[in-house]
């Protein structure tokens, strides 16, 4: 049998004392991850190629994905904010999904749980806890290549913005059929599944932010005192301290699940996109659960 000495001099690329099948967690990781790229790159390029249907909204429904629709790619769009894209803009980028859906990756591709997930997955750096390499160098960091990944925290404040309009899109999915022209809350209150999927989605996606691990520090780091909030005789002194607190306290909450989080959330973006487009090309019916 080998010993330890040996093993921890073994450079091998999958050199290990694990009997476990350690493979399988960064495969499924790498399959996962790999199907979102090939999904939400399709669903990039098709009003590019699909205009006259783009599969962005139906209705009050409108897929997060584009959320917030600046430019339109039809003028029958009930969400743009500025109307069609410009006249100028090339052909080969009309899609509303290139001008936002670099916050929402950015956010992803810097979060700490994922830099685990992908590292293991695709660069095999390392391909699991107390699995070789395959190779011996000096670890470097976020100082190279992935030096992009230090702008996290500012990731987080976009996606903290990204939060309030995908609420703002499930709480507008209650109203229909507002006249042309005329506010939103207009329209007649109805519920559909379509309101239930956009509530739901801005729901895990806010568990997913609001239990980041920046967003734990920026409300509770920084306190020479923090530990004494918990104290009962203490409490109350600091009304500031004490509210950082109970931040802290709800964002570590939500942080100890953080990878499910993080992957219910990318299934629900995905599948939300997926139903909108679905229901907008008429494949699918959006049924009505409830009328006031």
């Amino acid at each position: 049998m080998q010993s330890t000495k040996d093993l921890l001099n073994n450079y091998d690329f999958g050199s290990t004392y694990r009997v476990d099948r350690w493979w399988s967690q960064p495969m499924g990781v790498f399959i996962g991850l790999s199907l979102f790229v090939i999904y939400g790159t399709a669903r990039l390029l098709y009003p590019i190629f699909n205009p006259s249907a783009p599969g962005i909204e139906y209705g009050s429904l409108l897929s997060p994905f584009f959320s917030p629709l600046l430019f339109s790619v039809s003028p029958e769009s009930h969400h743009a904010l500025f109307g069609m894209f410009p006249t100028f803009w090339p052909e080969l980028l009309r899609s509303p999904a290139i001008l936002i859906l670099w916050a929402p990756l950015g956010l992803r591709l810097t979060c700490y749980y994922y830099r685990k997930a992908y590292y293991r997955a695709f660069l095999s750096d390392p391909p699991a806890c107390a699995v070789s390499e395959g190779r011996r160098y000096k670890y470097a960091g976020e100082t190279r290549v992935f030096l992009f990944q230090n702008l996290h925290r500012y990731f987080v404040y976009l996606g903290i913005i990204f939060i309030c309009v995908l609420t703002f899109d499930a709480i507008r999915a209650l109203f229909w059929h507002a006249p042309p022209g005329a506010p939103f809350w207009t329209g007649d209150v109805e519920l559909h599944v379509g309101t239930l999927i956009l509530g739901l989605n801005a729901l895990l996606l806010s568990g997913y932010t609001f239990g980041c691990h920046s967003l734990r520090y920026l409300v509770g780091g920084n306190s020479r005192c923090f530990s004494c909030v918990s104290n009962p005789e203490n409490k109350g002194k600091d009304p500031t301290i004490s509210k950082r607190y109970t931040l802290w306290r709800f964002a570590s909450s939500l942080n100890v699940n953080h990878s499910t989080w993080a992957w219910f959330s990318l299934f629900m973006v995905a599948f939300t996109d997926f139903y909108v487009w679905m229901v907008s090309i008429g494949v699918w019916p959006d049924i009505i659960l409830l009328k006031l």
